[in-house]
């Protein structure tokens, strides 16, 4: 048709087509040179409170409009009105703001009320609830190579959090708990004392770095534990049968909670007495 030939794209040698820039796009020389235009400017002191006064008041029509549309009762006439009042906001908005600030989200405002009018209440139909608890969810992948087993472990581990918080509200109250239980649930001191060496029971127990340059070794132990096992998931008939825990001894920690109880943790390097060779580190 001939129109605005200078617009056309033209074609390079490669055969490849190529936008002209527009008339209004500058070069990084006139941008520079623009800004310092803007810089120097000098415009009278009302002008500034002027421009605060309009920002000011689009915002606040912005808000009642969106108040509109979000309310529990919906009226179809004064939506009808709404429906006007955002396109004035949003020609309003384009005097201030430069045409960058308008992408889709800030133009779905016009197309908000009529929708509302179509569709109904609008807190049965938003995302936002959907959204957030998505984001919740989304916060608890630890490892992004099994993404939906660390979600559900994440969540699985909250709800263990938020049925001990109230269980131990009933234990802060004193519904037939004792007194070392109390002082549990209120955590341990972030002080914590470590030993090389520790006796409990009349026994004596060393780390495994205390006797690296020793003859004699104390830093090993067993435990002995009774389980109960099924031959299958259908299996109706439980065989009993121990099993011994080998492990070399590696921290004592000892946890204070204010002076009133104390815990002695050991951490240790198990053996798994299934595979030869073979530490399982716990």
């Amino acid at each position: 048709m001939g129109i605005r030939r200078d617009l056309h794209p033209q074609v390079l040698p490669n055969g490849k087509y190529q936008l002209l820039p527009s008339i209004f796009t500058m070069s990084k020389e006139e941008k520079e040179v623009f800004c310092m235009v803007l810089k120097d400017i000098k415009v009278p002191n009302a002008y500034p409170s002027n421009i605060s006064r309009c920002v000011t008041s689009c915002i606040i029509e912005l808000s009642n409009i969106m108040k509109a549309i979000c309310g529990k009762v919906l009226d179809v006439e004064e939506l009808e009105k709404v429906q006007d009042r955002a396109a004035l906001t949003l020609c309003n908005l384009e005097k201030i703001f430069p045409p960058s600030f308008f992408n889709i989200m800030v133009h779905l405002l016009i197309h908000l009320p009529r929708e509302a009018i179509l569709g109904g209440l609008v807190f049965y139909r938003w995302m936002y609830p959907i959204e957030m608890f998505l984001r919740k969810m989304k916060s608890y992948c630890r490892n992004k190579h099994y993404p939906e087993a660390s979600i559900a472990e994440g969540y699985f581990a909250e709800e263990c959090m938020a049925f001990c918080s109230r269980y131990l509200e009933d234990v802060w109250s004193g519904k037939g708990v004792n007194d070392k239980v109390k002082w549990l649930s209120q955590g341990s001191n972030r002080v914590v004392k470590i030993y090389s060496a520790f006796i409990i029971n009349g026994f004596r127990f060393h780390t495994k770095y205390r006797e690296r340059m020793r003859r004699t070794q104390n830093c090993g132990f067993g435990v002995n534990s009774s389980i109960t096992s099924y031959a299958s998931a259908r299996d109706n008939n439980p065989v009993e049968g121990n099993v011994e825990y080998y492990g070399l001894l590696t921290d004592i920690i000892e946890l204070d909670y204010y002076g009133k109880w104390k815990v002695v943790l050991f951490q240790c390097d198990w053996v798994d007495v299934n595979t030869a060779r073979r530490i399982k580190k716990d």
